[in-house]
């Protein structure tokens, strides 16, 4: 059974401009059992707004458009969803779609085909889920970074401050969630791997050796990733002694 469903289809009544169109929209429901992460992929729409609303059970995914016909208007409205995980992802299926809209002092003076305009998002008021457009959160954050999460998007970042930027955005995820970051050496070392010079790894180090627990393994850490001029200057940003 789908757990994205069609509730209301309304083509709306012609708008009043010098070119003939329509206005349409369509309500989704979005079945949220077991759901920490909804990804809306607004494409060409114009604004994603998302809404809060007491006695919600489920969520509410409205989108509009206009057309030059109530059936190039209908058919820029059709989003699917895909369920994996605690993860959604909705987006428009209908990839085959052209849209040329003019506008004069706000209002429309041609169009030619199906043009989206707005969707909204609306979900229980309280709901602890993370709400994304692409890359852009537009919820507040609720679940830090996993490691695994966190280890993957540091290999595919590149150059290496984008992959420092990563770090930073883990790291500040277990902040804003007030979630107690805890790491394994071994995590220390898949992430010193991925830089190639000195200062890159010292800056890495420096970041994340704080949140590793089983500190007896950080010697052999530095011993591999470090060169033995270096190792001293690592060995006295996390606290070990100096060897005599």
């Amino acid at each position: 059974m789908s757990r994205f469903l069609i509730v209301v289809a309304s083509l709306l009544m012609a708008f009043n401009v010098s070119a003939k169109g329509f206005k349409a929209s369509k309500t989704y429901t979005v079945d949220l059992e077991g759901v920490n992460y909804i990804n809306v992929s607004k494409g060409a729409m114009k604004s994603l707004k998302l809404v809060y609303k007491k006695g919600l059970t489920e969520g509410k995914f409205v989108v509009k458009s206009v057309g030059e016909s109530r059936t190039k208007a209908d058919q820029v409205l059709n989003f699917t969803s895909d369920y994996e995980g605690d993860s959604i992802k909705i987006y428009n299926s209908n990839f085959n779609y052209s849209c040329e809209l003019q506008t004069r002092n706000g209002k429309i003076t041609k169009i030619k085909g199906g043009c989206l305009q707005s969707g909204s998002l609306t979900l229980p008021k309280g709901a602890k889920i993370e709400v994304y457009d692409g890359e852009k959160r537009l919820s507040k954050m609720f679940f830090p970074m996993t490691i695994d999460v966190y280890l993957e998007k540091l290999d595919d970042a590149f150059p290496s401050d984008e992959q420092l930027k990563v770090i930073n955005e883990f790291v500040k995820s277990y902040k804003a969630t007030k979630t107690k970051l805890e790491l394994l050496s071994e995590h220390l070392q898949k992430s010193l791997d991925e830089f190639s010079f000195d200062n890159d790894k010292f800056t890495v180090l420096k970041k994340l050796h704080s949140y590793v627990t089983d500190r007896e393994n950080l010697e052999e850490v530095i011993e591999d990733q470090f060169s033995y001029f270096d190792q001293e200057k690592a060995r006295k940003i996390v606290g070990l002694p100096a060897k005599n």
